[in-house]
C-alpha cells in the first residue's frame, strides 16, 4: 500500500484514541488505490477492535445535495439552511488558510529572519482557531495581512521560482513531504504549489464554472503527451507541467508515494516536456523510509544547478537549443 493509506490509518487510531467515533474522509475513482482506502481502512481497524464510522465524500454524480445525505448523521437534527451555512463557513475558513500558504511559500524565499514565515504560520492558525463566523473571519485576515506585512525581506533579485506537482496527499502534507516547501524556502527558493485543499473542493465536491474550465483547459495541455485518464492526479501532473513550462519557471518538483501507478505514468512524460521547455524536473518519491539527509542533498544539488543555469542564461552562453534536464 501507498504511504497516504497509511498515514491515514495512524490518523485514525490517533483520533479514536482521543474519542472521535466518526472519520470523514476524501474518496476517490479510476486505477488508483484511493477508492479502496475506505473500506481496507475500515477492515483494518475492526481487526484491531476499533469501530470507527466512515464517511466518503466521494464526487456528486448528479448533484451537489448528495453531499448532503452522505454528512447527514453528522448534523445533529440541525436544519438544512444552519448545516449549508456551516459548510459555506468552513470552506472560505479554508480557502482563507490556503490563501496564506500562497503567500508564505513565496515570502519565505525572501525573509530576513530565519523562521519568520514559520511564525506566522503559526500565529495565523491560532488566530483562525478561534473564528466562529464570517465577520470574525474578515477581521482575523486583516490581522494576518499585517503579520505578512511585518515580515522583513531581503532586497535582492527575483528568487527562483520552483513548481511543486505530483500526488495530492504528498504535495500539501508537510509531514509526508518532509517539509519541503519550508526546506526549498530557506534556500531561497519561492514555491509554487499545483494544489490546495480548497482546489480539491471546488473541483471535485462544488465544481463551480471556474474549476470546471480550468480542469477542462489541464486536459487540453496534457493532450499532446498524455491523452487519456490515469488515475490519481496523474493528468494533472502532466498538465500542470505544461502551464509551468510554459510560465518559465525555474525548476519542477514532481512528489509521490512510492510505488503510486498514475504519477510513475505522468513520470515517464515529465522527460519529454522537460525538453519541450527547456526546464529542469526532478523527481522525489516518498515512503515511511524516506531520510531527511538525503532529501536534502538533492534538493541542494537542484537549487545549485538551476543557479547555475540561470548565470548562463543570463551571459547569453545557452543558445535557442533545448536539451532533457531532467535529476
Amino acid at each position: 500500500m501507498c504511504l497516504p493509506f497509511k498515514v491515514n490509518i495512524g490518523n485514525f487510531l490517533e483520533a479514536a484514541a482521543r474519542g472521535a467515533d466518526t472519520v470523514v474522509m476524501a474518496g476517490g475513482a479510476g486505477p488508483c488505490r484511493l477508492g479502496f482506502y475506505a473500506t481496507s481502512q475500515r477492515e483494518i481497524l475492526r481487526d484491531l477492535g476499533i469501530d470507527l464510522k466512515m464517511l466518503v465524500l466521494e464526487p456528486p454524480k448528479n448533484s451537489v445535495w448528495e453531499l448532503g445525505g452522505i454528512l447527514a448523521p453528522l448534523t445533529n437534527g440541525a436544519t438544512t439552511v444552519k448545516v449549508v451555512r456551516n459548510l459555506h463557513f468552513a470552506f472560505v475558513l479554508c480557502k482563507a488558510l490556503d490563501k496564506l500558504e500562497r503567500a508564505l511559500s513565496e515570502l519565505r524565499a525572501v525573509q530576513v529572519t530565519p523562521a519568520a514565515c514559520d511564525a506566522v504560520w503559526e500565529k495565523a492558525l491560532h488566530l483562525f482557531g478561534q473564528v466562529r463566523d464570517m465577520s470574525h473571519l474578515r477581521q482575523t485576515e486583516h490581522q494576518v495581512t499585517e503579520l505578512l506585512s511585518k515580515v522583513q525581506r531581503r532586497d535582492t533579485a527575483e528568487p527562483l521560482r520552483v513548481a511543486l506537482v505530483g500526488e495530492i496527499y504528498v504535495v500539501i502534507e508537510p509531514s509526508v513531504n518532509l517539509h519541503l516547501e519550508r526546506r526549498l524556502g530557506d534556500m531561497g527558493v519561492a514555491v509554487l504549489r499545483s494544489t490546495y485543499v480548497s482546489d480539491w473542493i471546488s473541483a471535485h465536491l462544488i465544481p463551480n464554472p471556474r474549476a470546471l474550465l480550468y480542469a477542462r483547459n489541464l486536459r487540453n495541455k496534457a493532450r499532446p503527451y498524455l491523452r487519456g485518464f490515469v488515475g490519481g492526479h496523474g493528468l494533472e501532473t502532466v498538465g500542470k507541467s505544461v502551464i509551468y513550462g510554459e510560465q518559465n519557471v525555474d525548476g519542477i518538483i514532481q512528489v509521490m508515494p512510492l510505488t503510486c501507478m498514475p504519477e510513475i505514468v505522468a513520470q515517464s512524460v515529465l522527460p519529454t516536456i522537460s525538453q519541450h521547455f527547456g526546464v529542469p524536473i526532478m523527481t522525489l518519491v516518498f515512503d515511511e523510509h524516506s531520510g531527511e539527509a538525503g532529501l536534502q542533498t538533492r534538493l541542494e544539488a537542484f537549487v545549485d544547478m538551476m543557479h547555475m543555469r540561470k548565470r548562463t542564461v543570463k551571459r547569453g552562453v545557452v543558445s535557442g537549443s533545448k536539451a532533457v534536464l531532467r535529476y
